[in-house]
């Protein structure tokens, strides 16, 4: 059976969706993208919310809904999807489902693939039932940029990079904002450290943050119908507010209709073998940058790239930056005892990083909060994915990392009593025997 694409890209939320799109088309492949606008605008959240935050610091005149209005257009979608349909792909703006192994509709039309891509973010964990929880009651991140005026309150459910993200850009605009986090701290993915320090910056900020305390019910305040007030119960306090943000970034996986095309799934996980291919070996499921290139090579060319254990990094636009690869500190402890070395190194603003690595100069993690966090913890990515040593980074022209990579060599001596006691027998031996 002849197929009209080579690739259809199903944008779930994930900004790999036009990159996989793009890339292939530029590579000559017939390629459709199916996306929607807010869709669009959700997977940039945290990058929509910092340059709220910019403006309305330059800006202090503007209100919320101009200075939102601003940065919308400078992430105007539609600018992007005209570029996109000049490379020649073939843009549809709808939800869809698959219908069979090789057939996605959109509107009532049917895109037939050779390979289907989708594109979405790992799914933060399922929360558990709220009492009086209605989803259509409360903002998500597709909903958040529709808002004509600021709520004086605000509740956000969640505490991953995005909800820190949005939680310091309504602060910053003078809203009442609290953080209930169920997890022991913000971003549970993030190094302890990195995390609790950032959590004590959004605190001295103005931003009440409640840790280990899960959302059991909420409740709108009065019986009018046009009442906005609600009521939330956490752990062992109530709190109310204007409006509630539930910040979960799970896409259910029944709404693509994955049964049909003979996917299976468990509630919000698509499993996938090393080459990214679901139970159907024509659709493949992208999370990540290095997700897109291993399937641009098995869609496009010979489905011969495999996915390795890869470390992808986690970077959070607040401010100051939050940014990790690889292992925390407390995996790295657990998985290898005495053989693990931290280096640490300050950053502008009380921030600082730290690589960790082993004895033998493996790096197997790097955290870093402060200004610059982002563009340090970059090339220690690529060093990680290239097999690179600690003492192979010290040219990096970066000072932070230069300076870390030089005291590995330091702290093992100073470890390793042994040498010490081997360089001080030969040395009064050299002066005993003028040698």
């Amino acid at each position: 059976m002849s197929v009209d694409y080579d690739l259809v890209a199903i944008d779930r939320g994930n900004v790999e969706a036009l990159e996989i799109a793009t890339k292939a088309a530029k590579l000559k492949a017939r390629v459709a993208l199916v996306t929607q606008s807010d869709v669009y605008l959700s997977a940039r959240s945290t990058q929509i919310a910092a340059q709220i935050c910019q403006r309305s610091q330059q800006k202090s005149g503007n209100s919320f809904a101009e200075i939102m209005s601003e940065v919308l257009r400078g992430l105007n979608p539609q600018e992007d999807f005209e570029s996109l349909q000049a490379l020649g792909i073939d843009l549809i703006l709808g939800a869809g489902k698959f219908i069979d192994r090789n057939c996605f509709e959109v509107n009532q039309r049917k895109l037939r693939s050779r390979s289907f891509a989708i594109a979405r973010d790992l799914p933060t964990p399922r929360s558990k039932k709220i009492l009086g929880f209605e989803l259509g009651d409360h903002l998500t991140f597709d909903r958040l940029w529709q808002l004509d005026q600021l709520p004086k309150s605000l509740a956000i459910i969640g505490g991953d990079g995005n909800s820190c993200s949005i939680a310091q850009m309504f602060n910053h605009l003078g809203v009442k904002v609290t953080l209930l986090v169920a997890s022991e701290h913000i971003i549970p993915d993030a190094d302890v450290e990195t995390a609790r320090l950032l959590q004590a910056k959004l605190e001295v900020d103005g931003i009440e943050i409640y840790t280990g305390n899960r959302v059991t019910a909420i409740a709108k305040i009065g019986s009018e119908i046009t009442s906005n007030r609600w009521r939330l119960w956490s752990g062992n306090f109530a709190m109310d507010c204007d409006r509630i943000l539930y910040s979960s970034n799970s896409q259910t996986s029944i709404d693509l209709n994955l049964g049909a095309a003979r996917v299976k799934f468990d509630a919000d996980h698509i499993p996938t073998n090393s080459k990214l291919q679901t139970t159907n070996h024509r659709i493949y499921l992208c999370q990540s940058q290095v997700d897109r290139e291993i399937i641009l090579q098995n869609v496009l060319f010979l489905p011969i790239a495999k996915a390795k254990q890869k470390a992808i990094p986690l970077v959070i636009n607040t401010n100051p930056e939050l940014a990790g690869i690889g292992l925390t500190e407390i995996e790295a402890r657990l998985k290898y005892g005495r053989d693990l070395y931290v280096l640490r190194d300050r950053l502008p603003e009380i921030g600082f990083c730290k690589i960790l690595c082993r004895g033998n100069g493996e790096i197997i993690g790097a955290h870093a909060v402060g200004i610059g966090a982002k563009e340090l913890i970059s090339p220690v990515s690529i060093a990680i994915s290239s097999n690179l040593k600690i003492s192979q980074l010290s040219d990096v022209s970066l000072g932070a990392i230069s300076q870390l990579a030089t005291q590995l060599a330091d702290r093992k001596y100073k470890l390793d009593r042994n040498k010490q006691l081997r360089l001080e027998s030969w040395f009064n031996f050299r002066r005993e025997y003028n040698f």
